[in-house]
């Protein structure tokens, strides 16, 4: 009996010891199976990260079929060995992917820029941990004071926006001031960082902060010094300067450091002056400046607040914009944009010049000196062959159908070569370059291939040169998507195209809205961006045009000359300051190439420009100026749109004037008269 019992209890004990094992393993393997995603994504994550090219392509293959995209986002914002979940225990932690190449593999996976997804949070079995969540959610900064946008940051957002247009139709420009307001709700000061997209041929040439409601305008110098006085004066003593640099061809950064912190607010302006795109001598077009990469939010709701105005007649797209005229004569067009409208073809201007005024002048600077801006007839120069690159990621699948009939409009072309950037096999040889197709070739292969991932472009724009060569082509058209980080060495590529003494020029074509770190490399070099006025089709088959015999382009000349009686200048025809910025703008493009960069300095600094070679800083103090060697411009020297109230006062002004005159006029003349009726004895 004793042992029976005995006997029962060590089968019960056995029992519980094999459910305990049993349940325990059941959690083990639950747990797995949990995690699962998670580690094959770590484990590709690794393969991505190789130095070996056949590893790393079978890491992104890897990702793209099994991998979690939470995962590989959440590598996008972890510091090496604070990593807390289950799957990075399991792999090798002392070989962890870092921050920057988790992004690069985050594109290459899924075609998107890392920022342009929502943040990952993190939970624990008590809710939110501030901790974890601000770590992965940009409460810290890692890209503060830098020349990356980088991730959104939580609590900074845009609370007003407005731009203020005046186009002058005679000088066929345009000038136009963005004023944007910040508000930062979060623990910590922030920093406003923006990719900003400028009117084709743009050029930022006023910067303006408010400091204690007071306006302060910019200095100007080279990027180095600008660049090292926000650096020290913002980033290190947190006071509050604003950077403009350009990024790019039409493109700037702009920065400004702190925000406060708890619903601290700053506010700033930039100017850009702008042409018109010709297409005769009375009718032109421009576009609006727009954010293409941004490291804030919009407040819910927020529309852009426009507002243009000519002595000519304005025309835009009716959904947009609504027509509209001032007592003093002038035409107007408003509208509140979203974000992305800024971008869309329908948000372009036209412009109808009453009068087809070809020669403008203004007085220069320098002593003695004139600006003349001459608006030219050009023939069109014969074009034979082209090189075009397509970007094969799937930022593009939507456009393969547009692309495919655009590139018919270049049948007319004698020699036409296609390359197209992707790791596919259809487009890749045995060793890994790219295939170069023809014509028929490339639209053949477009039909039926799907894009994938974020692709490689250098890689492709470089086999395109080398091509370009090889058949003549002084142009590579480049048609593509967002290219939010290089994935490759930029050498090379540069090397090409320095070296080729702008003998073969890149038109870059987006068709879909994002950052372009490829084209911020090409700041300075000849490289082009097209302003989207139509659609690709639309585009191309009107470059052709412009290109076939007898056509006539229209094209601005700018000279600085020195005033003599023999040059014939009409008051008629005397304009505003804008044109001598504009002719400045592109010596400094040419005494940069010609690796004159001290006197590009000089003058881009004296005409108050932001170009390849200088910036623009507003520091708060006059003291914070001496210190780094900077001199604000005087408040009478920058550009400004007068408010619609001001330009009422000086015509009444001018009104007063005239009854004045007329007054003392008809005075004088009854004084005459009473002279004559009463002669001196």
């Amino acid at each position: 009996m004793i042992w029976s019992k005995c006997s029962d209890r060590l089968e019960s004990s056995k029992l519980k010891y094999r459910l305990f094992w049993l349940g325990f393993t059941g959690a083990i393997a639950l747990l797995l199976v949990l995690e699962a995603p998670n580690f094959l994504t770590r484990t590709g994550l690794r393969w991505a990260d190789s130095e070996e090219t056949v590893t790393r392509a079978r890491g992104i293959s890897w990702l793209r079929n099994y991998g979690n995209e939470e995962t590989i986002l959440k590598a996008c914002y972890e510091r090496p060995r604070r990593v807390f979940d289950v799957s990075s225990w399991l792999t090798d932690s002392s070989d962890a992917v870092t921050q920057d190449d988790a992004r690069k593999i985050f594109y290459q996976v899924t075609g998107r820029p890392f920022n342009s997804v929502q943040p990952p949070s993190m939970y624990t079995r008590e809710g939110r941990w501030n901790m974890l969540d601000e770590e992965f959610t940009w409460e810290f900064d890692t890209a503060l004071g830098s020349t990356s946008v980088a991730g959104r940051v939580r609590g900074l957002r845009m609370i007003s926006s407005r731009m203020d247009s005046r186009i002058e139709t005679a000088s066929a420009l345009a000038y136009t001031e963005w004023t944007m307001e910040f508000e930062n709700q979060a623990s910590m000061a922030r920093e406003v960082r923006t990719q900003i997209k400028l009117p084709s041929g743009g050029v930022v040439s006023r910067l303006t902060l408010w400091v204690d409601g007071e306006e302060r305008e910019a200095a100007f110098a080279s990027r180095a010094q600008t660049r090292k006085a926000y650096q020290k004066i913002a980033v290190e003593r947190r006071r509050d300067p604003v950077l403009v640099t350009t990024s790019g061809p039409d493109q700037i950064l702009m920065q400004c450091f702190p925000v406060p912190a708890d619903g601290g607010k700053m506010k700033i302006r930039f100017g850009i002056t702008s042409p018109l795109d010709m297409l005769d001598l009375q009718n032109g077009r421009v576009r609006l400046p727009a954010m293409v990469e941004r490291n804030f939010n919009l407040k819910d709701g927020l529309k852009h607040s426009v507002w243009l105005e000519s002595r000519s007649e304005l025309e835009g797209d009716e959904s947009f914009f609504r027509q509209g005229s001032l007592k003093d004569g002038d035409f107007t067009l408003q509208g509140k944009l979203l974000d992305d409208e800024l971008l869309a073809v329908e948000s372009s201007i036209q412009v109808m010049r009453p009068e087809a005024v070809t020669q403008v002048w203004t007085e220069a600077q320098e002593k003695d000196h004139v600006v003349v801006q001459r608006l030219i007839e050009q023939q069109a120069q014969p074009l034979k062959s082209t090189v075009v690159v397509i970007d094969g990621s799937v930022s593009m699948a939507s456009c393969f159908d547009e692309i495919h009939g655009s590139l018919m409009t270049l049948e007319s072309l004698s020699q036409v070569r296609v390359v197209v950037a992707s790791d596919l096999p259809a487009f890749q040889d045995e060793s890994g370059d790219p295939v170069v197709f023809n014509l028929n070739e490339a639209t053949e292969q477009l039909s039926t291939t799907q894009p994938v991932g974020g692709q490689d472009n250098l890689l492709a724009l470089a086999t395109a040169w080398d091509v370009a060569g090889e058949i003549g082509a002084s142009t590579i058209w480049w048609i593509h998507g967002p290219q939010p980080t290089l994935l490759e060495d930029m050498a090379p590529m540069l090397q090409r195209m320095e070296r080729s003494r702008g003998d073969v020029q890149l038109i870059s074509y987006a068709m879909a809205n994002g950052p372009n770190r490829i084209m911020e490399a090409f700041d300075g070099l000849n490289a082009s961006v097209v302003p989207k006025y139509a659609k690709l089709g639309a585009t191309m088959k009107k470059w052709v045009s412009a290109h076939a015999e007898g056509y006539k382009n229209y094209e601005f000349e700018r000279s600085q000359q020195k005033s003599a009686p023999s040059l014939v200048l009409s008051e008629e025809n005397k304009v505003s300051r804008h044109i001598e910025r504009l002719w400045a703008a592109h010596e400094v493009d040419a005494l940069s190439a010609s690796k004159r960069v001290s006197e590009a300095i000089r003058l881009a600094s004296k005409q108050q420009l932001v170009t390849p070679v200088t910036g623009a800083v507003v520091l708060e103090t006059v003291e914070q100026y001496k210190e780094m060697g900077l001199t604000p411009v005087p408040v009478d020297t920058v550009p400004g749109i007068p408010e619609p109230s001001t330009m009422v006062l000086m015509l009444l002004g001018i009104l007063v004037c005239l009854g004045r005159l007329k007054i003392i006029s008809l005075r004088r003349s009854n004084d005459l008269a009473g002279n004559m009726n009463h002669p001196v004895r």
